[in-house]
């Protein structure tokens, strides 16, 4: 990964971004329901997007993919919805395109119950407390795959990397190794896995001073890491890159 922030070969940016409260011109055709003639906002829970060539990919928290394409500045464009199916157990988290398999990968943490609400354990008992998945939703039959992509174990992780608790928030395709790295809030931490069977590789810690609620992570072609913060007033863009880029 190599963009550690107390390194002196790479500089930090901040960018200040305003905060909105929903995802605004963007229509959804769902097979079976009428078309509005009016399009309408989608109000949801989002928590990550992905490009995938000229397709673009947002996730809700309970696991909606929406799919849609570019539009002009304040243009409606038509979205449709693919279910992920595992609202039952997992929160989504994360969303990023993994272009080597051609799939989505879906980072997930357990789902929080309710007073009254209880859970049965999956038949092939995946789900532990310990171990959270990440999926893989394959972009050639738009369907996720049954099994997890990568197993992580968070607390061996959080033991690995000095830290009490590891839940991620975020997921990126890291460009020029070709591997995966994963964000997580709490512990301010980017954690990079193998793309072959997500053993960790590195870690990177980030400052409290410049990261107060670390939740999102990209980069970009020049492997440039973008980390995004939210805040109460707005939320700030974090860039770490090479110097001499």
């Amino acid at each position: 990964m190599g963009n550690s922030p107390s390194s002196s070969k790479y500089f930090h940016l901040r960018i200040n971004v305003r905060s909105r409260s929903s995802l605004a011109r963007y229509r959804y055709n769902s097979p079976g329901i009428q078309e509005d003639k009016v399009a309408r906002c989608i109000r949801d829970d989002f928590e990550d997007i992905a490009i995938a060539g000229n397709r673009f990919f947002m996730v809700t928290s309970t696991g909606k993919l929406y799919e849609f394409s570019e539009g002009n500045n304040l243009e409606h464009v038509q979205a449709v919805i693919y279910g992920t199916a595992v609202e039952a157990f997992y929160e989504i988290e994360g969303l990023c395109y993994d272009p080597a398999r051609d799939e989505l990968l879906l980072a997930c943490k357990i789902k929080s119950k309710t007073k009254n609400e209880k859970r049965t354990e999956e038949k092939n008992k995946l789900q532990t407390t310990d171990r959270l998945p990440v999926y893989a939703f394959s972009l050639k039959t738009m369907s996720r795959l049954p099994l997890p992509r990568f197993l992580l174990d968070r607390r061996a992780i959080a033991r690995a990397a000095g830290r009490r608790s590891f839940r991620p928030s975020g997921i990126a395709f890291e460009p020029t190794h070709g591997t995966f790295c994963l964000i997580s809030s709490r512990s301010r931490l980017i954690v990079e896995i193998d793309s072959s069977d997500g053993v960790p590789l590195s870690f990177m810690s980030l400052p409290k001073k410049y990261h107060p609620q670390p939740e999102g992570i990209a980069f970009l072609s020049d492997n440039t890491l973008l980390v995004s913060d939210e805040g109460h007033v707005h939320g700030t863009i974090s860039l770490y890159g090479n110097k001499n880029s």
